[in-house]
């Protein structure tokens, strides 16, 4: 997709954690969205709805 200056656009994106939080916490993660060259083009935050073992 190309986007302008200053546009934004929705992704979608899987995150897979590596366990799960402590009772009562949050887990929180950033992901990077990057361009062919590998330049960083946006950022994103992630907040999980469940983990499952």
């Amino acid at each position: 997709m190309k986007l302008g200056t200053s546009d934004s656009a929705e992704v979608s994106a899987e995150v897979t954690a590596a366990g799960t939080g402590p009772d009562g916490r949050d887990l929180v993660g950033q992901g990077r969205l990057v361009n062919a060259r590998g330049t960083v083009a946006g950022v994103g935050t992630a907040h999980r709805q469940k983990v499952t073992p």
